[in-house]
């Protein structure tokens, strides 16, 4: 399932501190550092598919974090749409995403 969350700041927003803040929180669990792939070599069932999942280590990963530059709140719900209806490739890390328009 592909979830999205939308959020409106009002004020001024430290975008360089929000990125900082969504590492940091990406970096404390391994859950959302996790990707995972096919694989037909598990030793207990050689031959058959199976799904497995690795947790990358701290560090290895950056967020992926994306800056739009729009002129309405129209335009930036436009832009979210899109890119939360881009489908995630499940073998790479991370499966999340953060935009700020």
């Amino acid at each position: 399932y592909n979830t999205g969350t939308a959020l409106k700041f009002l004020g001024s927003l430290n975008v360089e501190v929000l990125e900082k803040s969504v590492q940091i929180v990406m970096d404390l669990h391994d859950s959302l550092r996790t990707c995972l792939f096919e694989s037909n070599s598990v030793p207990s069932n050689p031959g058959s598919l199976h799904i497995l999942q690795l947790a990358h280590h701290t560090g290895e990963l950056q967020v992926p974090f994306y800056r739009h530059h729009v002129g309405s709140d129209a335009e930036a719900a436009d832009t979210l749409r899109r890119q939360h209806r881009t489908p995630f490739v499940l073998s790479f890390a991370p499966l999340f995403r953060v935009s700020v328009c």
